[in-house]
């Protein structure tokens, strides 16, 4: 190949294009690339342990997938739910044997009969969860055994249960499901009409949107009040919104979390297709999958249109990122060039991670990938860490992107609730490269436990948290267990002079041990994570056993 065309090949594929045009959102110009099958029209159940890209998938549905690029997909016709790992590009499969049932509870996910799963997501800490719709349930895998179990729906189709487990609840066909920060589940009710939620730290459900009837009604009032139609996506937004494909009224739906409040967020409700307009006067077709980026951006699998479409949280304009609609002869096209001229076929799911955009085509067995088209937070934090250094205490941290970032105010509490800014450290504004950060506090005015934790603000006044970070200052006989009061989620942290195993046991009221672990602590700071997350709302005992620590005990709350 000349070098003038090398030269041509190298701008194609680092050519990011953004135009605006009388007023309308035009998409940056992204590549597009298959991940997951061959994108053949006739789907199959092959490839275990071998590159992704020579497996074979039967309609594969929705799909998940983290920021290391790693994929969990419902194959739909093939009763399984099968992954993609970024690091090897292998396929695997993690739950089903590839025949339909609903058994299997209480052991290995892979031994399990499954019934076209459809929806997927996955909460912090790594469990996964999926509608399997045809058994009318939501099952989950354990994360640390693998195992499977039921988390919703009695097996049996129906509309019941709401204020009880989540466990003796009916459900009819439930479609999408997706997680919040607090790891609460949401419910596409599909065959109840319904938006149905699962609070986590009680396992009751309730539904949050939908009578039971289907219908497109109670724009401006409750959203329990309002009629759904066929409801297949949910997600929830950073501020806690949540937004339903309402796929029977070719709309996306809107709960407003303050008030409770039902609205119509993009659509006409007349199925058809119209881009590069504002959301209310946008139009769809069979909306079947949705997701959201860290910038509240929300990226929709159009079905019928064979699109995958945006609407721009900033300006409220939809846009086409993918697919340009009507099947071909051989409609899986264009691997290596832009997202908006292949051919994709229809889709059931879309996912989204800090940098790319995935989506299944269903008829054509696959699951593909949009390069970069996601705008990453504009700072990328890593390696936040406190130290005590000659009775001062240091922080750093390190950036490894930037985007109109300004500056870092410094947070300093004693609860660990309530925070003072200390501090500002102007940020480098503009990097793509590691930067150092530090700040010394000199004057902690007392000894004891303190809280830190950043607060980046950009240039246009958006800001992100940094995680909170404990710090034991000079008190070195003190073991602490934050957040006290907890909702399931706790660490407990300790001083160790050189090193060692210590052991930790929480017991209830009655003195029954309800947890124990033992492990191997450092020299200097430490800090454990411990789950509480099953154990019922109370006063529970902690007691910490090592060489310094002769069963220190500490007295917790576990809140639901």
């Amino acid at each position: 190949m000349h070098k003038s065309s090398n030269y041509i090949l190298n701008f194609a594929f680092a050519m990011v294009l953004f135009l605006t045009l009388k007023g309308q959102d035009v998409q940056a110009q992204t590549l597009i690339s298959t991940v997951f099958g061959t994108g053949s029209t006739t789907g199959g159940s092959t490839g275990d342990g071998a590159a992704a890209t020579s497996a074979l998938m039967l309609t594969p549905q929705n799909l998940y997938v983290n920021n290391a690029g790693d994929i969990w997909i419902c194959d739909y016709g093939n009763n399984k739910i099968r992954k993609y790992t970024a690091s090897t590009g292998f396929a695997s499969t993690v739950a089903g044997t590839g025949a339909s049932g609903a058994t299997g509870d209480g052991a290995a996910a892979t031994a399990a009969l499954l019934n076209h799963p459809i929806g997927i997501c996955m909460n912090s800490v790594g469990d996964i969860f999926f509608t399997d719709s045809d058994n009318h349930k939501i099952r989950k895998i354990d994360h640390t055994t693998g195992f499977i179990s039921t988390y919703a729906g009695t097996g049996t189709a129906g509309s019941t249960g709401d204020g009880g487990v989540a466990t003796s609840a009916k459900l009819s066909a439930p479609k999408g499901l997706c997680v919040d920060a607090s790891n609460n589940l949401y419910i596409a009710d599909e065959g109840n009409d319904k938006l149905r939620k699962i609070t986590f730290a009680t396992g009751i459900i309730t539904t949050l949107a939908g009578t039971g009837s289907p219908g497109s009604s109670g724009d401006g009032g409750l959203a329990t009040a309002a009629k759904l139609n066929a409801p297949f996506g949910v997600q929830v937004a950073s501020n806690g919104d949540i937004y339903i494909c309402d796929t029977g009224n070719d709309k996306i739906r809107k709960i407003n979390i303050g008030t409770g409040n039902i609205s119509t967020y993009a659509g006409t409700g007349s199925p058809g297709f119209v881009d590069n307009i504002t959301k209310l006067s946008a139009q769809f077709a069979n909306i079947r999958g949705i997701a959201m980026d860290a910038n509240d951006n929300i990226y929709i699998a159009d079905d019928n249109n064979e699109r995958i479409r945006k609407i721009t949280f900033s300006s409220g304009m939809v846009s086409t990122v993918a697919g340009i609609g009507g099947a071909a002869t051989n409609p899986h096209t264009g691997n290596g060039g832009v997202a908006t001229a292949a051919n994709t076929g229809p889709s059931r799911g879309v996912a989204v991670n800090s940098t790319n955009l995935y989506f299944t085509e269903f008829d054509n067995h696959s699951v593909r990938m949009v390069q970069g088209i996601v705008t990453p937070l504009p700072v990328q934090l890593i390696d936040f860490v406190v130290k005590e250094i000659q009775n001062k205490i240091q922080l750093s941290w390190k950036t490894t992107l930037e985007e109109n970032s300004k500056c870092f105010h410094i947070m300093r509490s004693e609860d660990g609730i309530n925070f003072d800014k200390i501090g500002v450290v102007p940020a480098k504004g503009h990097s793509s490269t590691i930067v150092e950060y530090h700040y010394t506090d000199f004057i902690p005015y007392k000894k004891g436990i303190y809280y830190y934790k950043l607060i980046e603000n950009d240039i246009d006044e958006k800001s992100q948290e940094s995680k909170i970070v404990v710090m034991s200052f000079e008190n070195r006989t003190n073991v602490h267990f934050f957040p006290n009061p907890n909702f399931g989620k706790a660490a407990i942290f300790f001083h160790s002079i050189d090193g060692g195993t210590y052991t930790i046991n929480i017991l209830n009221h009655n003195g029954q041990v309800m947890y124990s672990q033992e492990f191997v602590g450092e020299r200097g700071e430490n800090e454990f994570d411990v789950n509480m997350e099953h154990f019922p709302q109370g006063v529970y005992h902690v007691q910490f056993n090592g060489l310094e620590y002769n069963f220190a005990v500490l007295k917790v709350l576990k809140k639901t």
